[in-house]
């Protein structure tokens, strides 16, 4: 009997991963974003001797463009291989997911939780958070407290050392949630039992932290080696951190931010999720209802009840994480989907088996899903005509790229125009030389195959207040010593939010005196493209 049910789960698993398999194909038709070519650009750099922060300048954590750098060397310097890459890493979350599950709560909420998440992942259709750090954090997350609650039940030391191995790994790739997840596994690692001793715990907890810290050792000793680590340290804990304060900028008001706030977690909630964001009430009622405030024998993470607790603060936790970064963009919410699926999987059960008991109630709450669920499917619908109309051949790229992206709007975005740009500066220079774009278009570096004249990719990481003005020297050394064939400016990149000034990149150029006059001097203007001013090097020649 057990092992027909064994066979029906690993059938009915199979299923799931083949249909989401097929289901996030359709992510390898996207043209290449902001965020995943600026971690490709550094990664191929990576690969080329380059290293971050002081050779090539992003302020992410230096796990991301490791990854980047794997990606660039397996797969190529493509962005396709970059979504065929978060194509796989996302199935393979999908079965920690459903491993993690699986052990907390049962085989069929684990499958359940498993396809949620994928689901919604690939449904979701945001163009924006593929190959996003958040993304790729979420399955280190889910190992290292598969691997906590493991050692908790096992009681061997190797399994806390991968839980802070895991958790290590997903520290170094995105920062901000991790600290409070180690918190919330020590909470309760920590509480007094009569299954583990004190001397046993200091050795587990000993194991956990060195497994957490043990990557950091080559990780500085890279940065050391290379005389960057300066720069890095520099870079994450005093430049990011004022530029986590650019929303003071783009919204003054305390109302105006409650309101922003409040409408992004909406939009979040009962737009993009739907469903989910209902059952997931569903799961947390369960939590409350059924019997959950009883004692139960045992202790730690086996007691049902606190790993349910475990689960309501990661969920809060994942929250919190978006709230206190202030700009809501759509990639942020992505952690939020791991206990979202979980909680929501578990309300489903609930719902299934305690409809008649408080029918009421789920009437009520069931029509809300249902009008939730509308506005979810008439999105997804949209999403997949205009992708499945493309594959076919019944409308153009170009039709196609403009749904994923227009100018102009405040995020200066055009696919297609990036696309037409790369083109002409693939026929106008050399693969050897360089090029630099003031503004922030480190896709059009990818699509052109061309190296950028300076490490600040993006002009706003020059002009933003908190810049070191050390750092408008360095970028002017650098432009007289690389050269630029063609150099290019933005206009109407107004995005205080990241940038933090009301002026766009046009602006600050002319504010910018000393490259105002390097650029009249040494260029005249060849053509407007869209939002694009091409300039090139006069004498035709570098």
């Amino acid at each position: 009997m057990k092992r027909k049910l064994i066979k029906k789960e690993t059938i009915i698993l199979l299923g799931i991963i083949l249909f989401l398999s097929f289901h996030g194909l359709i992510i390898l038709n996207y043209p290449p974003m902001k965020d995943n070519s600026m971690f490709l650009y550094m990664g191929e750099g990576i690969i080329n001797g380059d290293v971050p922060y002081r050779d090539n300048f992003d302020m992410k954590p230096p796990g991301i463009f490791f990854i980047y750098a794997f990606v660039a060397k397996v797969f190529g310097y493509t962005i396709k291989g970059v979504y065929f890459f978060d194509l796989l890493w996302a199935l393979i979350t999908i079965l920690a997911i459903w491993k993690l599950t699986k052990y907390l709560f049962g085989s069929r909420v684990g499958l359940i939780a498993g396809f949620l998440y994928g689901f919604l992942y690939f449904t979701y259709g945001n163009v924006w958070y593929y190959g996003q750090a958040e993304a790729f954090s979420n399955l280190p997350i889910v190992l290292g407290i598969y691997f906590f609650f493991l050692a908790q039940d096992k009681g061997k030391k190797a399994f806390f050392f991968f839980s802070g191995l895991f958790l290590g790994i997903a520290f170094l790739i995105k920062f901000p949630l991790i600290l409070g997840i180690m918190f919330l596994l020590l909470f309760v690692f920590l509480k007094k039992s009569r299954i583990i001793k004190t001397k046993e715990k200091t050795i587990y907890f000993f194991m956990f932290i060195f497994g957490f810290f043990v990557l950091f050792i080559p990780v500085m000793v890279y940065f050391i080696f290379h005389n960057a680590l300066s720069k890095m340290i520099y870079t994450l804990f005093v430049y990011t951190p004022q530029y986590a304060r650019t929303m003071n900028i783009a919204y003054t008001g305390f109302l105006q931010k409650i309101n922003f706030s409040l409408g992004k977690s909406f939009e979040f909630f009962f737009i993009y999720t739907g469903p989910l964001a209902v059952f997931s009430l569903f799961g947390i009622f369960g939590f409350f209802t059924n019997n959950f405030m009883n004692k139960e024998i045992g202790d730690g993470f086996h007691i049902k009840q606190n790993r349910k607790l475990f689960l309501c603060g990661w969920y809060m936790l994942c929250c919190l994480n978006v709230a206190i970064q202030g700009k809501f963009f759509d990639y942020h919410w992505v952690p939020v989907y791991v206990p979202l699926s979980i909680i929501s999987s578990l309300g489903i059960i609930y719902f299934l088996k305690n409809f008649k008991k408080h029918k009421r109630l789920f009437v009520v709450i069931s029509f809300c899903t249902f009008i939730f669920s509308i506005i979810f499917f008439l999105r997804v619908n949209r999403f997949y005509k205009d992708s499945i109309n493309y594959l076919q051949g019944k409308i153009t790229r170009r039709l196609y790229l403009s749904r994923l992206g227009r100018f102009p709007s405040k995020y200066d975005f055009s696919p297609h125009t990036n696309e037409v740009l790369a083109t002409y500066i693939k026929q106008n220079t050399q693969v050897e030389d360089f090029i630099y774009i003031w503004g922030a278009h480190p896709e059009i570096y990818v699509l052109s195959n061309r190296r950028s004249a300076s490490k600040f990719l993006m002009a706003h990481q020059l002009y933003c207040s908190w810049a070191p003005s050390k750092w408008r020297e360095d970028f002017l050394r650098e432009l007289n010593k690389k050269i630029p064939r063609l150099f290019i400016v933005t206009k109407g990149d107004l995005f205080p939010e990241v940038s933090g000034v009301l002026k766009d990149s046009r602006q600050q150029l002319k504010e910018f005196r000393k490259l105002n006059s390097f650029l009249a001097d040494n260029y005249f203007l060849v053509k407007e493209i869209d939002m694009f001013s091409v300039y090139k090097r006069k004498g035709g020649e570098n």
